[in-house]
């Protein structure tokens, strides 16, 4: 979908726009992967905050492995802002 693309390439205004538009931003890859853990894996922090603080998608739900986005995240070596919103739920501030 064009949420899954945007998350992928860390195009945080074009999730903004679908999900004004009403796309849904919880839906996943054939895989499992859903745009949180997408935009997480790659380092997209503006994606990741977005996705979490505004759009409010599930931060729990379970990818391939049975990994969360906070999972996937860490194992990219992800810089720790982009780990404090996905384990708090809040903005960086």
């Amino acid at each position: 979908t064009a949420a899954l693309a945007a998350a992928w390439y860390g195009h945080a205004v074009c999730l903004q726009a679908l999900h004004v538009a009403g796309a849904d931003l919880e839906l996943a890859t054939m895989s499992g992967n859903t745009c949180l853990m997408m935009a997480a894996a790659h380092g997209h922090g503006a994606c990741v905050e977005y996705l979490v603080c505004v759009a409010r998608v599930d931060r729990s739900c379970l990818g391939p492995g049975g990994k969360t986005a906070l999972m996937r995240a860490v194992e990219a070596g992800v810089d720790d802002e982009i780990l404090a919103v996905l384990r708090s739920g809040t903005p960086h501030k």
